[in-house]
Order: structure tokens, then C-alpha cells, then sequence
């Protein structure tokens, strides 16, 4: 939900939001993010991405089994964001390649596996 948030204060441009209302995104407008800043930039293009992938491994942290197929899907679900993120530097994979956008998957994994252990001890 925090980074739908950030979507709609920031990146109303994005097709999937054809379907809310103007006067809801407008009225969100206030809440803007300046992207200027490193900060704002952080926050506006590359958060959304690590909440994306927190989801992710806690979703998939969750189905979890100690069998073989199981751990090889929860180590895709680790892998994926990072390989798509380097394949975006291709011409032929969709999207902008962004180092700040690894970082935001190192920081989430890093949570994560630190979390994990905590939970876990």
C-alpha cells in the first residue's frame, strides 16, 4: 500500500491509474514528492521497487517448504529483481536500468535475511 502511495503522488502518468478518478489524484498532488533531491528520487522511483520485492520474499518466505522445488523457487524469488534489473541495460528487456534500483533490492534483502534470522534465533 506504501508504494501504491507513492505512485499516486508522484507517477500519475502510469497507465494503471486510467481508472481513478482525477479529482482523487489531484487532490493526492499535494501530498507530491519533490524528486529533485536524491532523497525525493529515492523515494519516488526506487522505494516502490524494494517494497515490491519486500513483498515478495515475505510471500514467498511464506510458502517455504523444506523441499527441493520449494527452495528453488524461493531462490528465483531472490534472484529475479536483481537479474531483471542488470537485463534492463539491453536494448531488448523493458525498462531503465538503474543502479539506485540494486541498491533498493540489496537494502530489502538485507532486511529481510536479518529479519529472518531474528525470527528465527
Amino acid at each position: 500500500m506504501a508504494g501504491a502511495g507513492i505512485y499516486l503522488t508522484t507517477r500519475q502518468s502510469i497507465i494503471f491509474f486510467n481508472w481513478v478518478p482525477t479529482c482523487a489524484i489531484d487532490a493526492l498532488s499535494a501530498y507530491s514528492i519533490d524528486t529533485k533531491s536524491s532523497i525525493g528520487y529515492f523515494t519516488a522511483y526506487c522505494l516502490p521497487d524494494g517494497l515490491w520485492y519486500g513483498a515478495l520474499l515475505i510471500s514467498q518466505g511464506a510458502f517455504l517448504r523444506d523441499t527441493r522445488l520449494s527452495r528453488c523457487i524461493f531462490l528465483i524469488s531472490i534472484l529475479l529483481p536483481f537479474i531483471w534489473e542488470v537485463l534492463q541495460i539491453c536494448e531488448d528487456v523493458a525498462g531503465t536500468f538503474d543502479p539506485l534500483d540494486l541498491l533498493a533490492y540489496l537494502i530489502t534483502l538485507s532486511l529481510f535475511t536479518l529479519l529472518s534470522f531474528i525470527k528465527y534465533d
